[in-house]
């Protein structure tokens, strides 16, 4: 059985108010179920994200700092291209380029925040090693930023 948080009526309007160009909700934010955060982009073969990424950032910042007891894991996906070990390294780069940037832009304690980078390890569709007729909208589905809330919800 799946655990929902229990927000309050503050967290309705504050949802309305920074959420409503996102692709996430109250009724999505479950305990330990991901949250796709479709716009955080990232150089090629970097772990340096894009400007335009900081808005998504800033919603998971907002949202942590009015629940101050929740505990985030901040995870990235790569698709199956190159080699899987290169793969698991740039994923984990970029979410704990994510991580800092919260810590260092938003003051979010340290504690709180988990970055794990998978990979092409849980990919979405059916693009992994050795499928060679994927299209690049395929790759890009599994090419992610997720958000997890792993404790400190009331629920």
């Amino acid at each position: 059985m799946k655990k929902a948080i229990t927000f309050s009526y503050f967290f309705l309007l504050f949802a309305m108010t920074f959420f409503a160009q996102s692709n996430f909700s109250p009724d999505s934010l479950q305990l330990n179920e991901p949250i796709l955060l479709k716009n955080i982009l990232f150089e090629y073969n970097k772990a340096t994200f894009r400007a335009d990424s900081k808005k998504e950032l800033e919603m998971v910042a907002k949202l942590m700092a009015t629940y101050p007891d929740i505990e985030v894991e901040i995870s990235n996906h790569t698709d199956a291209r190159g080699k899987a070990e290169y793969n698991l390294d740039l994923s984990q780069r970029r979410a704990d380029a994510l991580v800092e940037y919260l810590i260092e832009e938003w003051e979010i304690e340290e504690e709180r925040l988990t970055a794990v980078g998978y990979g092409e390890s849980k990919p979405l569709n059916r693009c992994v090693d050795g499928v060679n007729d994927c299209t690049e909208e395929e790759h890009q589905v599994n090419r992610r930023t997720t958000f997890t809330i792993i404790d400190g919800a009331k629920n």
